[in-house]
């Protein structure tokens, strides 16, 4: 009596996935799902997914469901203008400020302010 032993690989039923993420949408604040994957077994053994390689901290894919999802990183909108916060910084009077943009101009209560 001769046993063979075969383990088929579970196989994708599609070559290819291809999934879209709309501008301005990203999933850092919440998984966005992009889509699903989906293999089967021959064996009838139960299929799990995983990322082999690829960014594991931008995508996720549920392990049960190949639900494969955006988790970041965050998307700045290049649309609009950018936004910083005012600065300031002192000086002692009569004393030269090392290393201070040329747009830094000193006012008279002796501290350097952004314009």
């Amino acid at each position: 009596m001769t046993v063979e032993v075969t383990n088929q690989p579970p196989e994708f039923e599609s070559t290819r996935y291809a999934f879209k993420l709309r501008e301005n949408v990203d999933g850092s604040r919440k998984p966005v799902d992009l889509g699903a994957v989906a293999a089967s077994d021959a064996d009838g053994d139960e299929v799990s997914y995983g990322l082999a390689v690829g960014d594991r901290l931008r995508f996720t894919v549920g392990r049960r469901d190949g639900m494969v999802r955006d988790a970041g990183p965050t998307i700045v909108n290049v649309n609009e203008p950018p936004e910083a916060e005012d600065d300031e910084a002192a000086t002692d009077e009569d004393h030269e400020s090392a290393g201070a943009p040329n747009s830094w101009r000193q006012s008279r209560q002796r501290s350097l302010r952004w314009r």
